[in-house]
């Protein structure tokens, strides 16, 4: 539901808006006899200020709220969409954020673009972890119970404020526009943690604190090329504390950029071709369990080549986006694990991110609308990718060495494919297929997923205010994943045998969605 309106003439428009998403889930528990264990209960609500202070200042002021409270209930010894476990999971979140921005035309050659955001949020990430209940399995088995919680506060605190040249500022002989800029981030993040086989709860404290110069230059070499240059310092500093007495403090100076060219050759085909140096800071994996080692991580650096053309054929009604792209990174952050066996016979799994090694990656991406008529759309994303660790390393001297394989998460392909068409006046059918290629699901192991093609489809109705949607998704009702294990066992009756588990996706679903915009 939705509300919008102006609130004061030509000075003052509002917006407000709440969305409520509930669902009993795909998961059945048998033992608990329930069918909402990994349901959905989701709350959004926003509000957004338009306030034209003056004809030279704009104002803008969003506020957002997050009421969700999820099951997590995902896991099965067998794969399949039926738990036996005993106690119910939670994903769960509390958030309110805002963000002012302001607009100021300080004078005919340039305007100051300010944005101030804060956000603080409660999260409840807990799960049964033997997936089953007491008494499933005999006492010979060694079977365990354990359950674990994990609950998190973080706020965090932004300010950007960057000076733009409009037309009459531009520079170096009226032929470049530019940006100036300077950006701060604080982060606080509180984590405690239960858990059945620790003695007493754990908890930590991660503050980090970001602060940013950055600058841009787009020169005209001439009427269709532009010389695009970017540079970006940034001082990050981190500071880890926790119960268990450990302390951790990172004091680092990263850069950034981007150099490049593009070429309009006329109103429809832009050609461009970019170099990038990007980077992702370090942390600390918060866990008391872990060797010295892979208790924090390094920063990753990436560089990144990609060359692409944007055009538009038939009067504008196929537009087409097409790049091609190459890049090396250096430190790559993947997640690892350790598994070992407890006194009782079970798996003791703790996961971590470290710093691989090197890295190496290529493909393409496509994107393209075609407005057959003023009735009928089509539309295409399609990205192919091939990517390599050069090099493999572990603080786990027993990790899997992934050395010359693809890394997790980074399928081949991925494509959706679809279409729009109104047929009558308020009516419209929406249809697309969805598809991804194989992948693994870690670099812990080699377990893949299965490739999937999902067809979707849905019906929309609109008349006056009201629009009412019936939808079907994965109408095919394909069985597919989406998470998987398999570095460890978690089945007392076959001695903790090393098995692959997966999350199951979405079966085929159907739904009605009514809205009013007032």
């Amino acid at each position: 539901m939705s509300l919008s309106g102006t609130v004061i003439e030509d000075r003052l428009r509002a917006r407000a808006s709440v969305y409520e998403h509930r669902s009993d889930g795909y998961m059945r528990n048998s033992f608990l006899h329930r069918d909402d264990t990994q349901k959905i209960d989701e709350l959004t609500a926003k509000l957004q200020l338009a306030w034209r202070v003056s004809d030279e200042h704009l104002i803008d002021f969003a506020f957002r709220h997050l009421d969700i409270t999820n099951g997590y209930d995902a896991f099965s010894l067998d794969n399949s969409r039926t738990s036996h476990a005993d106690e119910i999971g939670i994903d769960a979140q509390r958030t309110n954020a805002f963000a002012i921005k302001s607009n100021y035309q300080m004078n005919e050659a340039m305007h100051l673009v300010s944005k101030l955001s804060h956000s603080q949020s409660n999260l409840v990430y807990a799960y049964d972890e033997d997936w089953s209940y007491i008494g499933e399995f005999p006492e010979q088995f060694s079977p365990y119970s354990a359950f674990d919680s994990y609950k998190r506060e973080k706020i965090q605190n932004d300010i950007d404020i960057k000076l733009m040249g409009d037309a009459e500022g531009r520079i170096f002989d009226d032929s470049t526009d530019w940006t100036l800029g300077f950006y701060c981030k604080k982060y606080k993040e509180k984590l405690l943690r239960e858990y059945s086989y620790f003695e007493k709860p754990f908890s930590s404290t991660y503050d980090t604190s970001n602060t940013v110069v950055y600058g841009q230059f787009d020169t005209a070499i001439d009427d269709k090329m532009v010389l695009v240059s970017g540079l970006r310092l940034e001082s990050w500093n981190a500071k880890y504390s926790d119960s268990q007495e450990l302390n951790i403090e990172n004091d680092e100076v990263l850069v950034g950029g981007k150099l490049g060219l593009s070429y309009e050759e006329n109103s429809q085909t832009l050609y461009y071709a970019y170099l990038s140096k990007g980077y992702k800071p370090g942390g600390v994996n918060a866990d008391s369990r872990l060797i010295t080692d892979a208790k924090s991580y390094y920063t990753e650096n990436l560089w990144n080549l990609e060359l692409g053309i944007n055009s538009s054929y038939l009067e504008d009604t196929l537009i087409n986006r097409f790049n091609i792209f190459y890049g090396k990174r250096e430190d790559q952050q993947v997640k690892s694990s350790i598994v070992s066996t407890r006194e009782d016979g079970s798996q003791n799994f703790i996961g971590y991110l470290a710093n691989a090694g090197k890295s190496h990656y290529y493909g393409l991406e496509s994107q393209m609308d075609w407005y057959l008529s003023e009735r009928i759309h089509f539309y295409s994303s399609i990205g192919l990718l091939q990517s390599t660790f050069d090099t493999y390393i572990d603080p786990n001297p027993l990790a899997l060495n992934v050395e010359g394989r693809t890394p997790a998460h980074s399928p081949e392909y991925q494509y959706v494919i679809g279409f729009d068409m109104t047929f009558w006046e308020g009516w419209i059918w929406k249809s697309n297929l969805e598809a991804k290629g194989a992948y693994y699901f870690s670099n812990r192991h080699d377990e893949k997923s299965d490739a999937y093609t999902l067809v979707h489809s849905s019906l929309e109705y609109t008349i006056g205010n009201w629009s009412v949607v019936a939808w079907i998704r994965n109408i095919t009702n394909i069985d597919y994943q989406t998470r998987g294990f398999g570095s460890f066992g978690n089945n007392p009756s076959n001695g903790y045998e090393v098995e692959r588990y997966t999350q199951q996706g979405t079966p085929r679903t159907a739904g009605l969605t009514l809205s009013y915009d007032f």
